[in-house]
C-alpha cells in the first residue's frame, strides 16, 4: 500500500489537524504506517522522541502517541493498538515518577 493511501486513511480516522501535528512532530516516523512491522517501530521510537521527563510540559506528545494507537485500532490491528497504548501508559507512569 502506498503512503498516500495510508495518509488518507489516517486523516479519515483522526482528522487533518492531527495529521498536521504528526507531520510537524514526528515526520520521520510516519512512513512506519505503511510497514507491516510499523507498530514495532513506533514502540521503539516514540519513547525516544517523547521522553518521560517532557510529558509534563508537552501536551502534543500525548496526542501524537494516542493517535498512532488510534490508527492501528481503526485498521483492526487491535493487538498493535493495545501495545501502543500500553507503551504510552508506561511512559506516563515514568513521567509521574520523575516529576
Amino acid at each position: 500500500m502506498e503512503f498516500n493511501e495510508e495518509k488518507e486513511q489516517f486523516i479519515k480516522v483522526v482528522g487533518a489537524d492531527t495529521w498536521s501535528l504528526l507531520e510537524k512532530r514526528i515526520p520521520t516516523l510516519l512512513p512506519l504506517l505503511t510497514k507491516p512491522e510499523g507498530a514495532a517501530g513506533f514502540l521503539q521510537e516514540l519513547p525516544a522522541v517523547f521522553p518521560a521527563d517532557g510529558f509534563e510540559r508537552d501536551d502534543e506528545a500525548l496526542r501524537c502517541w494516542e493517535m498512532i494507537g488510534n490508527f492501528y485500532k481503526s485498521q483492526e490491528r487491535f493487538h498493535e493498538a493495545i501495545s501502543i497504548y500500553m507503551s504510552l501508559y508506561n511512559q506516563l507512569l515514568d513521567a509521574q515518577e520523575t516529576s
